[in-house]
Formats: structure tokens, C-alpha cells, sequence
């Protein structure tokens, strides 16, 4: 604590700082207010879901400021162009505004229709999860201008010339420049290598070309480049849920519930397993999409943050051990050596950043998140046979209401076998011929429709 030298009068000390009196900050006040629109635009955070539902409230309506641009275009280069053009030029300039009135019709309803889908749940986390979709559904979902006129080389012609689309992240691009990275990072690594060891003597001219590439790639990697998007390819890069793979999964849930239900207690059935897994395969995964099963509701239920579950979600949890109380990298019989930087905090334990980490490895493996999902759908399909036999009615013969006597009784004339689905037809086969033979003889006929399953 710092105290005041008594020998230093007071009024030579440094001014302390005095609090404002009420009346000193009302007179400040009104000279530090900011305009309104500025305040408006830092407490009004837009997200997808306000953005959404405004796009749903217009309609899908264009905003003012889109409508600008369209004006602008309209009223500029190409109505000179119009003005002072032959005839050939003004049904040139014509038919191309008569185009753009279609199109900005088409990115109307494409904005209504991403807003709605969104809005009911329908549009794949596969898509919104990725930067694409991300991108997509903010620049369709903002009231900001996106539309911009494609426009080709000066003296060349080029496909969808003067046709309205939308500037996105040129993803493909990226992908293949991140991957020619990956190579001259390895590359590099390996040179390093030959180096130190004396395998390369060039006076580094070789690291220095690489190292060049890599100051390139990754210069282009950051600038995040762009490209003109038309609006059929932007409408077909907004991926749904695939709603119809849900259907087959349920209904063959429906079926195998049932047969589980059908099951007699006598009779010896067990799941099929192997055929359940060749249905899976076939019908369900064989035509799905597999991001949508791996990122989106397939199977009822919600996680403990109140979230539907996924293939994705109840793999991260099994990963964490999320319903054992944690789960190491130890269980799963990872070395502290094979692990290596791999546990990001050192802890051991598997925490949720190392759980996506580890789950991201799984579903960028084609081959291997596609035996796990099919081992997911065929474990929840013979969980509902099971539930079915659980709810199935009880045995005939009760053993709390005189069944042990009874048992006594029919082991006496030979024991008492369970019957199988093939006894059952032989036995109903042999009623039926005796019905026939009855009604041939004009004897009365015993109607049986056992047979009729």
C-alpha cells in the first residue's frame, strides 16, 4: 500500500482522478452518443436461425440493397448500351434483362427454400457443418447484395456469360492446393533429411525451390480464392438429410420388431444376423447417403446437451466412454510412445477435442466408417428383435400354475418337444388334407386357417 509523504504538501502531489458528480456526465453524455444504426449493428448479432426466419417472414424477398444492384446493373452500361445499339443490340440487351428478372426469381425461391429447410430440420449437419455450407447459408440468409453478373474475357466468349450467380470460396481448388501442400511438406522433410546426413550437396537449390512452392500454397491457401458460382450448382451444393434411408431403417426396424413379437416361446429362432447385415448393406447403405448417415438423426433418441444423436455423436461418446465414466487411450491400448502428440493436453484421458480428432480419422477412412455404420444399424436392428421378444406372451404351459405337473404328465407319453415352423406346416398340412377328404365324404368340415400365416 502506497502512503502519502507528510512532508510534501498536498498541492504539489500529482491530481488523483475524481469521479464525474452526476451533472458533469449528463453534460458529456450527449456529445459521446454514437449514430443508432452503428449501435443497432454491434447488438444485433445475426445467426442462421434470426436470418431464417426473416428470409421466411419476406417471402424469400430480395433485400433493398440486392434490389440496388440488379437497378444499378439495369440502368448502367447496358441501357447505354440499348440506347446506341442497332436492333440486333437492343434484343441483345433485351432478352439478357429479361433473364436477369428469371433469375433473381430463381434466387427467391432458392432462398425461401434453404430458409424453410432449415427452419423444419431438413437440411443435412453434413452440409452445415462444413465451411461450403456454412458460407452458402450465410451469404443466401444475409440481407446483403450477393448477386453478380458472370462476366467473360474482354473479345471472348464463356459459358453463362452475363448470367446472375454467386462469389463462393473456390473449395475445390483448396482441396487440391492443401493436398500438392501435404507433398512438398513431405518432400521437404525428407530433403532436410538427405542434408544433414550429407546424401544431397546442391548448395540447397533443391530446398530452395520447394520452399518457394511452399510460400506459394500457402499464400494461396490464405487468400481464400474465389469463384463465380451459378445458381443451379449453388441449389445443388445444399445437401438435405437423407430422409428416404431414414424410412428404410424404420421400416425395417417396424418388420424385425415384429418378427421379434411373432416369436413363440416354444419355437427356436434366433436373429439373423448375417442377413441382417446383407439388407443393411444392400437396401439401406447401398443407395444412402453416407454423410447424411453418418452426421445426421437415423436412430430416435437425443444426447445429454438435448441434441438428436447421430452415427457421429454416439461414436465420439463411445470414443470418450462418455456412459463408462471416461475412457483412456489406455483402453483402447495406446501407448504413451505410439501415441505421440496425439494427446493434445498429456493427460491420458480422452476428452472431447481428441474424441472429434480421433472420430475424424474414422469417417474420412471410406472403407472403415463404412463397416462401423453397418455394425451400428445391424446392432440397432437386433435390439429391437430383442425388444420384441421381450414384449412376445408367455409360454403355453406355465410352470407357477401346475405346469411342472403337467410337464410330468407329457414326458410320460414321450416328453414334450417345442415345435419348429416345419412341425407347424406339416401338422397344418395334415389338417387341411383331412378337411379335404371330410368335405369330399359330405362330412362336416373343420375350418382351420393356421396355415394361412
Amino acid at each position: 500500500m502506497m502512503f502519502r509523504d507528510p512532508n510534501v504538501p498536498i498541492s504539489s502531489e500529482k491530481e488523483a482522478y475524481q469521479p464525474q458528480t452526476v451533472t458533469n456526465r449528463q453534460q458529456l453524455q450527449p456529445q459521446s452518443i454514437r449514430p443508432i444504426e452503428e449501435i443497432k449493428q454491434e447488438v444485433n448479432v445475426w445467426d442462421v436461425d434470426t436470418g431464417a426466419a426473416k428470409v421466411v417472414d419476406n417471402g424469400g424477398e430480395l433485400s433493398q440493397e440486392e434490389m440496388n444492384g440488379m437497378r444499378e446493373e439495369l440502368g448502367g452500361r447496358m441501357q447505354q448500351e440499348f440506347i446506341k445499339g442497332d436492333a440486333s443490340v437492343e434484343e441483345e440487351k433485351a432478352q439478357e434483362a429479361q433473364e436477369m428478372f428469371k433469375q433473381k426469381e430463381q434466387y427467391k425461391d432458392l432462398r425461401l427454400s434453404l430458409a424453410q429447410d432449415y427452419l423444419d430440420g431438413t437440411i443435412s449437419n453434413a452440409f452445415t457443418r462444413t465451411p461450403m455450407g456454412q458460407e452458402i447459408m450465410e451469404k443466401m440468409l444475409k440481407d446483403q447484395r450477393q448477386l453478380v453478373k458472370k462476366k467473360c474475357p474482354e473479345g471472348e466468349e464463356c459459358e453463362d456469360k452475363n448470367s446472375l450467380g454467386v462469389m463462393l470460396t473456390d473449395y475445390d481448388l483448396l482441396d487440391k492446393t492443401e493436398v500438392a501442400l501435404d507433398d512438398v511438406n513431405a518432400k521437404i522433410e525428407k530433403l532436410t533429411g538427405l542434408y544433414n546426413t550429407g546424401g544431397v550437396d546442391d548448395d540447397g537449390v533443391q530446398m530452395d525451390e520447394l520452399l518457394k512452392k511452399q510460400k506459394e500454397y500457402t499464400s494461396l491457401i490464405e487468400s481464400k480464392p474465389q469463384i463465380w458460382t451459378n445458381l443451379q450448382k449453388l441449389g445443388t451444393s445444399i445437401v438435405k438429410s437423407d430422409k428416404a434411408s431414414f424410412n428404410v431403417l424404420e421400416d425395417a426396424r417396424t418388420k424385425i420388431y415384429k418378427k421379434g413379437l411373432d416369436v413363440l416361446p416354444e419355437d427356436d429362432i434366433s436373429f439373423n444376423e448375417e442377413q441382417t447385415l446383407q439388407t443393411v448393406n444392400n437396401v439401406i447403405m447401398g443407395k444412402g447417403n453416407l454423410q447424411s448417415m453418418i452426421y445426421d438423426t437415423m436412430i430416435p433418441g437425443f444426447q445429454k446437451n438435448g441434441e438428436p444423436r447421430s452415427f457421429y455423436s454416439d461414436l465420439k461418446d463411445h470414443i470418450m466412454g462418455t456412459n463408462e465414466g471416461g475412457r483412456t487411450y489406455r483402453d483402447f491400448g495406446i501407448t504413451d510412445e505410439m501415441m505421440g502428440q496425439g494427446d493434445t493436453n498429456a493427460d491420458g484421458v480422452i476428452d472431447d477435442t481428441e474424441a472429434e480428432n480421433i472420430a475424424q480419422q474414422i469417417v474420412n477412412d471410406d472403407g472403415l466408417v463404412r463397416e462401423q455404420l453397418s455394425n451400428y444399424f445391424v446392432q440397432y436392428l437386433k435390439s429391437n428383435w430383442e425388444l420384441g421378444l421381450n414384449g412376445r406372451r408367455e409360454k403355453y404351459i406355465k410352470e407357477e400354475v401346475g405346469g411342472k405337473e403337467k410337464r410330468d404328465a407329457l414326458d410320460k407319453l414321450g416328453g414334450y418337444t417345442p415345435q419348429t415352423k416345419e412341425d407347424r406346416i406339416e401338422r397344418n398340412k395334415g389338417i387341411l388334407e383331412k378337411d379335404i377328404k371330410n368335405t369330399n365324404t359330405n362330412k362336416p368340415q373343420s375350418l382351420n386357417t393356421d396355415w394361412a400365416n
